[in-house]
């Protein structure tokens, strides 16, 4: 399976725009940035929106929404309902992890839905789960710009944000998947799967997605030991016959 990159693309007025949002005030009101409590079958990818309520005239946004790579793993994100064709969308991930999206509008961005919809590789197995947790919600009021002496416009004041928290929660049984071989390569598993799949559990870039199911100890999640028992099977040790063990 191949690790789609998350896109970056810019319209040159509207990134222009961004770089005045460095100067901020807060100002007073509230509106909320929230995901939904959501759930999806291993091997599967879903949609998580990150949504907005009653907002008015938002100028641009950062957020990052910080996930457990072990159960999940994004693979893309794409525009919301909210972000029309003029607006610029940069949607980029820091670091396994994590999935940071930054937004614009010339024209402000209005009412309630989804500003953005992250996509996700669903790696664990039923009942484990995941914190989908903002770590960043930031917000700038395109009606308040901030204006030096000379009145030359410098930044927009930053509007109050809430956030509201969610979870994920694999389902589905990864029998169907119990082959051990994580990268994909075919055939029997072998040492470099068990070096692919600790490389996936550290979070390391390209190794984001796994081609079997990585809970090789059948211990409920997908951790380093799982790559150790891997590792231990492919030597043959005694003890380690046998993958997934129920």
């Amino acid at each position: 399976m191949e690790y789609n990159k998350m896109h970056k693309h810019f319209k040159t007025p509207v990134y222009a725009m961004v770089l005045l949002l460095v100067c901020t005030v807060y100002a007073a009101g509230a509106m909320t940035v929230y995901v939904d409590d959501t759930s999806g079958d291993n091997g599967a990818t879903i949609d998580v929106p990150i949504s907005v309520s009653s907002t008015e005239n938002i100028g641009a946004m950062d957020i990052s929404l910080t996930y457990d790579p072990a159960v999940i793993t994004a693979t893309g994100v794409a525009d919301g309902e909210l972000i029309a064709d003029a607006d610029l969308t940069a949607n980029y991930t820091g670091a396994s992890g994590v999935v940071n999206v930054s937004l614009a509008s010339l024209n402000g961005i209005n009412g309630t839905g989804a500003i953005a919809v992250i996509q996700f590789k669903v790696v664990g197995c039923e009942d484990v789960t995941s914190p989908l947790t903002f770590s960043r919600a930031d917000a700038y009021d395109l009606d308040k710009p901030i204006t030096d002496a000379d009145g030359k416009v410098i930044g927009y004041e930053q509007m109050t944000v809430e956030t509201t928290n969610a979870t994920f929660t694999a389902t589905g049984e990864c029998d169907g998947n119990n082959t051990g071989d994580i990268d994909g390569s075919g055939g029997d598993p072998t040492m470099s799967d068990a070096v692919y799949l600790a490389k996936h559990v550290v979070g390391l870039s390209g190794y984001e997605t796994i081609s079997a199911n990585g809970d090789i100890d059948d211990s409920g999640d997908v951790t380093m030991s799982d790559a150790v028992y891997l590792a231990k099977h492919v030597v043959g040790l005694s003890g380690y016959e046998t993958l997934y063990p129920e």
